[in-house]
């Protein structure tokens, strides 16, 4: 079964990922992106809702794009420096921190929780090795509604694996302004990770039928990356981050890395899905009943953001057969849509 959550989005490419191919000669052209009549008519939607219309330049250049990911010349407060177009950090710790009364007035990152999808029951462990222990998966998207993206730079402190980290703040024009504290990264050397974390972006945990804490998931901290394009609609949407891959993003397999930077560009979520460690539950021995998978968003406030009572999002699920044995699930629909 396939849907399409309200508020959700869908990549209108097979592969997100890669870029069209094109042929033509330089000039001015027109794209133009439109859902095919059946699914018009499935949705109830018009041809105009349905179509959706770019104007591009086309130029010939060198095969690559030189500018791409160069650290400007000086990376540091009041400099031009416009929000997600490179992934390069500072050359050393900020120096420039933003007071209380300062940081109330520039545009802030905005985080929001989806409620976790693709759940099931699972009965191996992190390693894929079978297991007498039953597993609740899910996957989980923390996306930034802006306006302003969430950019985090992490110093490492010396002989240890671990990084201080700074959240910076840029004004209207795109300026970088200043920075505060935002806790710490970790380096997270586990098969499906290999790279930087930064701690405490979200937490998962079980509630039970009164929305209290049943359990929490030991996985609590995450590499920033704009993986999904979530709505693109909202004030400051960048349209085309500069990476979209945890492998330049996190320090893919740089245990040895001095300094990174992380980017949750505005408009766009930080996923990870059901197959990777840490997404689960273990509710080997868990009572049977209805309970709620929460995903929540910046649990320990160490991230400034605009609003944090959008923090959290509840996925309702029902346990049942025997503790300790063989369990059944039950996953209940979400604003009507029944897929897991």
């Amino acid at each position: 079964m396939f849907g399409l959550q309200r508020g959700w989005a869908v990549a209108a490419l097979d592969n997100s990922s890669t870029a069209p191919s094109f042929k033509g000669k330089d000039g001015t052209y027109s794209v133009q992106l439109q859902v095919t009549k059946p699914w018009r008519a499935a949705l109830g939607m018009t041809t105009a809702q349905a179509t959706a219309k770019i104007k591009i330049k086309v130029t010939t250049g060198s095969g690559s794009d030189a500018t791409r990911n160069t650290p400007a010349t000086q990376n540091t407060p009041g400099t031009q420096n416009t929000p997600g177009t490179q992934n390069t950090p500072a050359a050393g710790a900020p120096v420039n921190r933003l007071s209380a009364a300062a940081l109330a007035t520039v545009p802030q990152p905005d985080l929001r929780s989806l409620p976790a999808y693709q759940i099931g029951l699972d009965r191996h462990d992190a390693n894929g090795r079978p297991t007498k222990k039953t597993y609740l998966d899910f996957g989980a998207t923390v996306w930034n509604a802006g306006p302003s993206p969430l950019v985090v730079d992490g110093f490492r402190r010396p002989g240890t694996t671990l990084m201080d980290a700074y959240q910076y703040f840029f004004d209207q024009d795109g300026n970088q302004v200043g920075s505060v504290p935002a806790g710490a990264l970790e380096w997270d050397g586990r098969k499906g990770h290999n790279h930087w974390h930064f701690k405490a972006f979200a937490s998962y945990r079980l509630l039970d039928s009164s929305r209290k804490v049943a359990l929490i998931s030991g996985k609590e901290a995450f590499c920033l990356a704009p993986t999904d394009a979530i709505d693109l609609t909202v004030p400051g949407a960048d349209w085309q981050p500069d990476s979209t891959g945890l492998e330049t993003a996190c320090g893919q397999g740089e245990k040895g890395a001095l300094s990174l930077r992380e980017v949750l560009n505005t408009g766009w979520g930080d996923t990870y899905s059901q197959s990777l460690p840490g997404q689960s539950f273990n509710v080997t021995k868990v009572p049977n009943g209805t309970y709620y998978i929460q995903v929540l968003a910046n649990p320990d406030h160490k991230l400034t953001e605009s609003s944090s009572t959008n923090n959290s999002a509840l996925r309702k699920i029902k346990l049942g057969g025997k503790v300790g044995g063989k369990r059944t699930l039950k996953v209940y629909p979400y604003q009507g849509v029944k897929a897991h």
